[in-house]
């Protein structure tokens, strides 16, 4: 698992973090402390969010909620430029700083979803072994599977990450 402080979509929420903290200078008063002070707090919520993402081996419930925050900072960006408390440059590397990162986020959820689930190979009664694919596919099958996924029974069915 590589370090959190290490990763692209980390490094790219950094920088919008980064980017908004110059730019929230420039805003009114009043948008400063309402609208600015949200976008602050959903920004460092999506960093600490990414580095429980990388540490933890259910990311997919945390990678919706840091895409659910994301889609917030791009919707409180364009009410700053709506209201025209934020210039276009501003807005523009705002906006796609945090399309970037949205990207980045939607990737890692299709990835971490094809994963295998690690609960199906820890906590199963056989030892360890995955269940048989009949209970992972709505129940078809009830026998017990000696076989990994590739066929082979003698090789290691426990899933490492």
């Amino acid at each position: 698992m590589a370090l959190y402080l290490d990763l692209p979509v980390y490094k790219v929420c950094n920088e919008l973090y980064l980017q908004f903290v110059q730019t929230r200078r420039a805003l009114p008063r009043t948008e400063r402390y309402t609208i600015g002070q949200e976008l602050d707090r959903a920004m460092v919520d999506v960093l600490v969010l990414i580095q429980r993402i990388n540490s933890t081996r259910e990311k997919v419930p945390l990678i919706i909620r840091a895409r659910q925050l994301v889609v917030e900072i791009q919707v409180r960006t364009r009410v700053l430029r709506d209201i025209k408390a934020l210039s276009i440059g501003a807005f523009a590397k705002l906006f796609d700083l945090s399309e970037n990162l949205s990207k980045q986020l939607a990737s890692w959820q299709r990835f971490s979803q094809r994963q295998p689930s690690s609960d199906a190979s820890a906590s199963s009664s056989r030892g360890g072994r995955p269940e048989s694919a009949g209970s992972r596919f709505g129940g078809a099958c009830h026998t017990a599977n000696p076989m990994n996924d590739n066929g082979d029974p003698t090789a290691n069915t426990e899933v490492t990450s």
